[in-house]
């Protein structure tokens, strides 16, 4: 009898061997799984997250380059460029502006915010007034201090249309303020404002409202944030 048996014992023996081989290969599988979903969450979460932040950065740059491209030319610099003058909706126009902004900083944490009570047409170049508003959008961006909000806000004084750019950052000293708009002028290490890009920046603000007829101009202390504001007569229609 027990030789009878012999052949089952053996073969559950064997199966019992082949069922632990089995799920020793089924753990080793799983575990392996395992680590691979938990390298793929890093890459994801680490190196991803870098390389977006650099695409970003990348897009930034070229949005910046583009703007310098076009407004930081020596015709409009010497005064030789010509306004290509159209009725347009300045409230829509800031308001894409700053949405465009909005959406390629707001992953770093930054606020963009803009105030209006209603649509104003102005009577203008939009190419121009749109590359001064940037010029002065991505400089508070820059500077917007420890809470990252700018706040853009449109009012209407009695026939003219003023747009504020505020930040609540480092500020400007007020010995600074009267040459802040000059072509290339540099203040302290510390404070290191009017240098936008190329050093353009708030010189061809200067000049392109001028261009207009507007006006400009800025308040501004030291540790307490800067408001960069420029106005534009405006139409009714």
């Amino acid at each position: 009898m027990p030789n009878l048996l012999k052949p089952c014992v053996d073969w559950g023996i064997d199966s019992m061997d082949k069922f632990k081989l089995q799920w020793k290969i089924f753990g080793f599988l799983l575990g392996f799984c395992a680590l691979l979903l938990a390298i793929l969450w890093m890459f994801q979460t680490v190196f991803l997250s870098d390389m977006y932040k650099f695409i970003r950065k990348v897009e930034i740059d070229k949005a910046i380059a583009l703007v310098e491209k076009n407004i930081n030319s020596p015709s409009l610099e010497t005064g030789a460029a010509k306004l290509n003058k159209m009725n347009y909706n300045l409230t829509d126009s800031l308001r894409k502006t700053v949405n465009r902004m909005s959406e390629l900083v707001k992953n770093d944490g930054y606020r963009l915010e803009f105030d209006c009570d209603e649509d104003v047409h102005i009577h203008a170049d939009e190419v121009k007034i749109t590359q001064a508003f940037y010029n002065l959008l991505l400089n508070a961006i820059t500077y917007s201090g420890e809470d990252k909000t700018v706040i853009v806000r449109q009012t209407v004084e009695g026939n003219s249309v003023k747009i504020e750019v505020v930040d609540h950052g480092e500020g400007i000293e007020q010995s600074d303020l009267p040459y802040i708009w000059d072509r290339y002028y540099k203040v302290d290490k510390k404070h290191k404002r009017p240098k936008m890009g190329t050093g353009l920046g708030l010189s061809i603000v200067k000049k392109v409202i001028e261009m207009h007829g507007g006006k400009y101009g800025v308040e501004s202390k030291a540790g307490k944030g800067s408001n960069f504001w420029f106005s534009l007569e405006y139409t009714t229609s």
